[in-house]
């Protein structure tokens, strides 16, 4: 990535010499390109000039990509540490809530409470159902249990999802033969052009 040593500060105020262009410090707005004192600017580039455009893009997106892979490499690590941190913090409540449930029972209450700063206690945990059996079934035996009839099928929720299946919806659309089963709910949407940089690898 470019350090301050890189910026070369152009005689106008508002725009600096960043990587060979020239940009508005005000607006971002790429003005053109430094050439020698002068500045060439886009506006009045020839399309000879195509090759210094490429070779610009190219190198402003690989300094995207050197962003974005630092990016991640520091969200990861951030991710790390923290997550570290908070199983050492979580392991240090885990003593201190043992500590405090030992001395409740000790004195045999189940309730203490501190005005102004809270309570010690044992709350009932409401029951839960435990599904595991049920869910290490295949889908048919699931989806058999819960067909009408079947003692289970008042205890259990069926859901079905449809999704289009794209592909072969393009292939229909673009087929005389086919294309009638399908035009009645879905159409192909042309984008249009799309203009871009390919650069060799």
């Amino acid at each position: 990535m470019h350090t301050v040593s890189n910026e070369i500060h152009n005689q106008v105020e508002d725009q600096i010499i960043e990587d060979g262009l020239v940009i508005d410090t005000s607006t971002g707005e790429v003005i053109g390109f430094a050439d020698g004192g002068a500045t060439l600017r886009l506006t009045e580039l020839k399309v000879e000039e195509l090759p210094r455009i490429l070779r610009a893009v190219r190198s402003l997106e690989r300094r995207q990509e050197m962003i974005q892979k630092y990016a991640r490499q520091e969200s990861d690590r951030i991710m790390v540490a923290c997550q570290s941190k908070m199983n050492k913090l979580g392991q240090q409540v885990s003593y201190l809530s043992s500590t405090a449930e030992r001395m409740l029972s000790q004195i045999g209450e189940r309730k203490m409470e501190y005005p102004g700063l809270g309570v010690v206690r044992w709350r009932k945990v409401p029951a839960s159902v435990d599904t595991s059996k049920f869910d290490e079934l295949d889908l048919p035996d699931k989806f058999s249990l819960g067909a009408p009839g079947n003692v289970l099928s008042d205890y259990l929720r069926t859901k079905t999802t449809i999704t289009p299946d794209k592909a072969a919806i393009k292939k229909a659309l673009k087929t005389d033969e086919l294309r009638g089963a399908v035009e009645s709910l879905f159409s192909l949407t042309e984008p249009g052009d799309k203009f871009e940089f390919k650069f060799e690898q």
